[in-house]
């Protein structure tokens, strides 16, 4: 019998199987598993769960065609922290990032805390993109609009650099969602800093400074701005 290790979720993407339906029932199925990290931290889950909201989990676990020995049921992760990992385990149980914690930090200084809060959500939503589980996606994004309201502070440039790095497409629904936040935050810190941006990111800043005038006219003067209300237009489809 042979342990799967599974590094690239990308190439799992060829079951068709639906995800498992949630219920009091699942807590008593089949359990997988998982060894986080390089040190190998154990995390037992139960499939109904994992199978339910990641593409990745379904196609090693509950497809017609797993890439796990039925007995021995282990899944090696790697390049995951065991926090992050947690995190996850924790909503795929709870429904909701309830439970999420700002990270506690050394300082009491307002910029650090703002950055070490999206930096948390932001290496949440990169675990979900590369598990593919749309909905933590969309609710961290959720999360990361939530922060915006009540810190009143833009993620970081070096964050943004670090999204962009991470996603090259302009459709990516994070990258849209940074670009809004900086075109409805003023132009003062844009002129100061536009050099530290990635080109990227300046492109689709002009991208939306080109759009309708009567579109930032409603959102400025009725103070509403993109993410205040429905978040649809920054959300992944439910289901990969």
């Amino acid at each position: 019998m042979t342990e799967s290790k599974i590094s690239d979720p990308s190439e799992l993407l060829t079951s068709q199987t639906e995800p498992a339906s949630p219920n009091f029932k699942g807590l008593f199925g089949k359990t997988t598993l998982l060894l986080v990290s390089p040190n190998e931290i154990p995390f037992v889950v139960h499939d109904a769960f994992l199978c339910r909201h990641s593409a990745f989990f379904r196609t090693a676990l509950c497809g017609p065609n797993t890439y796990l020995e039925t007995e021995t049921r282990k899944v090696h992760l790697p390049e995951e922290s065991p926090e992050e990992i947690e995190c996850l385990l924790q909503w795929m149980y709870s429904g909701n990032l309830s439970h999420l914690n700002p990270p506690a930090i050394a300082t009491s200084s307002k910029p650090a805390q703002a950055t070490a809060r999206y930096r948390q959500l932001f290496e949440l939503y990169f675990l979900a993109d590369r598990l593919l589980i749309p909905q933590l996606r969309n609710d961290v994004i959720g999360a990361v609009a939530t922060a915006r309201k009540e810190l009143g502070r833009d993620p970081s440039i070096n964050l943004i650099q670090l999204v962009y790095e991470r996603f090259i497409s302009p459709s990516n629904p994070l990258r849209s969602l940074l670009v809004d936040m900086k075109m409805y935050s003023g132009a003062n810190h844009m002129r100061k800093h536009a050099s530290e941006f990635p080109k990227e990111f300046l492109a689709d800043l002009v991208g939306v400074m080109m759009e309708p005038v009567d579109y930032h006219v409603r959102n400025m003067t009725g103070g509403m701005r993109p993410w205040d209300g429905d978040l649809k237009k920054y959300h992944h489809e439910s289901l990969d």
